[in-house]
Formats: structure tokens, sequence, C-alpha cells
């Protein structure tokens, strides 16, 4: 009886300190379980943060590292972002989408401003964002720099001991006045007896002794009215450039009225049409004979061959309405190729069939 109860004490205390020791040292032995390492880092996640610590590669779109976000030179180095031409200070290497400098402040030469002169007006931005708005730069570094550049580009009245001017400030070097006439300036005198013309662009511009600029008519392009001296008289006006009277051949109708002897009429400027030697079309076009492309260019008539007159070009047209501009008809032709060897393709035999 002693001897059972000694080995049931024995037995129980081998038990017992298996069960303690297993409850002071557990351990993960399902194979199916499996842990997430929190020491890694994405330097841009998949739901647009960037710096992400503790983050599977599954869920990363680009940097992923095993290492803490403390540790890894994308995410604790900061500096300058260029991005559509601007720069910004202080951004994170991994979160920058642009050029990355490693300057904090953007005290680099591809972010420090410059004059940028766009029209009339100065502002001071990144000398590429200048160029994309269609600007041009020059060195001034600040802002009263930068307006004296633009002073000095404007018209206005330039007085001096000789007399008043009005000119562009860079090219006075006496007392000037900005964007002022000389008619306004105390101590110049200007008459208007024997102006001058000259045009600006496709505006008419009278100048009196001082060269004081008044704007006379706007020039209605549209209508094919242009600011010029088609004669070289010297005196400008705003000329008619369309082309009143026109070549025609009087045996065709080119722009398939049922009327012979009406193609050469009045065309405008920028208009154009065909010209052809014989009828044309559905196999009417006679051997030996060319297609000619005719333009009214400022009042002149040019004409053009299609081709090398082997008929390997031809002219075709067309006439649109343009009410909205009170035009009448609008022709606008062209050169194309003659694909002739098309047409002879057809009298294939599989294609009689």
């Amino acid at each position: 009886m002693k001897k059972s109860l000694v080995l049931f004490q024995i037995y129980l205390i081998i038990t017992l300190s298996i069960v303690f020791t297993l409850l002071l040292n557990p351990q993960n032995v399902s194979a199916e379980t499996t842990t997430q390492d929190t020491a890694s880092c994405c330097a841009k996640a998949k739901n647009g943060q960037s710096c992400v610590g503790g983050i599977t590669q599954e869920q990363c779109e680009q940097g992923y590292s095993p290492v803490s976000c403390d540790n890894l030179n994308e995410c604790k180095n900061r500096g300058c972002c260029k991005l559509d031409g601007n720069c910004v200070k202080g951004v994170l290497q991994g979160s920058c989408s642009g050029e990355y400098y490693n300057d904090a402040e953007c005290n680099i030469g591809q972010c420090q401003p410059k004059c940028c002169v766009l029209g009339n007006g100065c502002s001071l931005m990144g000398e590429e964002k200048c160029q994309e708005l269609g600007g041009t730069t020059n060195d001034a570094a600040d802002i009263g720099s930068c307006n004296q550049v633009c002073e000095s580009r404007s018209k206005g009245c330039c007085k001096s001991e000789e007399g008043c001017s009005y000119a562009s400030g860079d090219n006075c070097g006496e007392e000037f006045f900005t964007n002022q006439a000389c008619t306004r300036v105390s101590g110049c005198t200007c008459n208007n007896d024997n102006p001058t013309t000259a045009c600006s662009g496709n505006d008419l511009y009278s100048y009196d002794s001082c060269g004081n600029p008044t704007l006379k008519e706007r020039c209605d392009a549209r209508a094919g009215s242009i600011c010029g001296d088609k004669d070289g008289d010297g005196k400008y006006s705003c000329e008619d450039m369309n082309c009143k009277n026109t070549q025609d051949n009087p045996l065709v109708d080119e722009n398939g009225d049922g009327v012979l002897n009406n193609d050469g009429n009045l065309r405008k400027n920028g208009e154009s049409w065909c010209e052809y030697q014989s009828a044309v079309g559905l196999g009417l076009d006679l051997p030996g004979t060319s297609h000619y492309l005719h333009a009214c260019i400022n009042g002149k008539e040019e004409v053009q061959m299609c081709g090398e007159g082997n008929r390997n070009k031809i002219c075709v047209y067309d006439n649109s309405e343009q009410t909205a501009l009170n035009y009448i008809q609008d022709s606008r032709a062209m050169c194309i190729d003659n694909d002739y060897q098309e047409c002879l393709s057809c009298n294939d035999e599989n294609n009689l069939k």
C-alpha cells in the first residue's frame, strides 16, 4: 500500500512539473498560424499614404523594405520637391512624386525664382513655369528689379531738351512717363496737322508729331480686310484683300451649279477652289488634261498644278455656308493623290464576278 502511494506521488510530481513548464514557456505549435513582422515600411502604400509601418508587401505599391520607417532614408529625409515647375520645402523623400533634392529649404538653382515677363506684366516665378505660360525670363532676382524690367519695356512719353516723343522706356535716356501720351505731359507740344499711319497687328493707327498713337480702325480679317500698304505709297489702311476677278474656264462647270460662266467671280481672301481643263468625274476627264488649285492670297490669285502633269493628283473642293460671318459661300480646295491603280484593279476578272 505504501509502495503504491509512493509511486503515485512520484507520478504526480512529474506531471505537475511538465504542466508548469508548458505554462511558463508557451509556444505556438500550430503550423497554420503565422506572425506578421511589424518591422516593415512602405514608402508609398496602395491607399495613397506615405511611409506606412507594419504593412505587408501586398499592401505596398512602391518602396517596400523590411525595416522600420525610422531607418528608411525615404521616410526620414526631408528635402525639396519640384513638381510642375513649383518647388515645395520640407517634403519627405518618399512623398515626392516629382524631382527630389536633398535641400529642405530649396536653396538650389532649379528652384530660385526669376523675373518672368508675360505680355506687359512681370512677376517672380520658376523658369519652367514661366516658359510653360509663354513668358521669357531675365536675371532680375527681386520684385523691385523685376518691375523695373517691365517699366523699361512699357511705352510712354520720353521728355528731353530736344522735345517729346512716344517710345519705350529702355529707349529713353531722359525723363520717362510710363503709359502716358506726350499730350498729357506738361511742357510737351504735339500737333496732329500731318499725321502718319501704320499697322499694329491688324489694327490701323495714326500718329501725331510726337508719335502718340491713336486707333483709327480695326480691320476685319474675316471679311478680307487686312491692315497694310499694298501699293507701297507709304499710306496704310484697311485694304480689301479679296480677289475681285478670277480665272475661269467657260467650258467647265467647276462649282457644279449647272452654269458654265459664273466661276470667275469674287473670291474672298484665303478662299481656294479648283479649275479643270475638261469636265471631270465618272470617266469624263480627257486624256492629257490636268487639275489646278487656285487660291486668293492677300488680293492675288495664285495657281498651282496638281501633280506633275500625269494626273497623279486631282483637285477636290467643298463649299460651306458661313452665314454667321455674312459670307454667302466659302470654298476650300486641295490636291489629293489620285489612286488610279485601285480603279484599274476593278477590271480584274475576280472583281467582275
